[in-house]
């Protein structure tokens, strides 16, 4: 039976899996020293730094799609925070396709930001943000 992590758990197994292919995929990485910044890694993709944070990307509630919250959570008070001004973009992992997304915060205005990554059963394209352009491509 396999043990089921807490949010915080899951959050660095993430954190951890996302490092590793940045590494893979040459980039320079650097960690903030301590808990307590917006960004969880500075990702040097060799021409400009960016502030990243990391996210867990889940199943979304239509069939074909990803999704991930763009705000933290307090855990207490339940009250929700933007990133704007702290970051440039989200890396998102999701865990049941091993595929991870690269998003600049300016295109997240919603608390979640949503990925379509099979066809919609209608064929609709319009308002939808394909999966494909935001993978994670190699550093150039």
């Amino acid at each position: 039976m396999e043990k089921k992590l807490s949010p915080k758990a899951r959050g660095e197994l993430t954190e951890a899996i996302v490092l590793a292919k940045l590494i893979e995929y040459a980039y320079s990485v650097s960690l903030p020293f301590g808990d307590n910044r917006r960004y969880d890694m500075i990702v040097d993709d060799g021409s400009r730094l960016h502030r990243v944070q990391v996210k867990t990307a889940r199943d979304g509630r239509n069939a074909g799609t990803i999704e991930f919250h763009t705000v933290s959570t307090h855990p207490l008070s339940g009250r929700k925070t933007r990133y704007d001004g702290q970051i440039e973009a989200f890396i998102a992992y999701h865990p049941g396709t091993h595929a991870f997304y690269w998003v600049p915060i300016a295109e997240c205005t919603g608390n979640v930001f949503r990925l379509r990554t099979a066809p919609a059963k209608n064929n609709q394209v319009y308002g939808t943000r394909l999966a494909e352009p935001y993978r994670l491509r190699p550093a150039a």
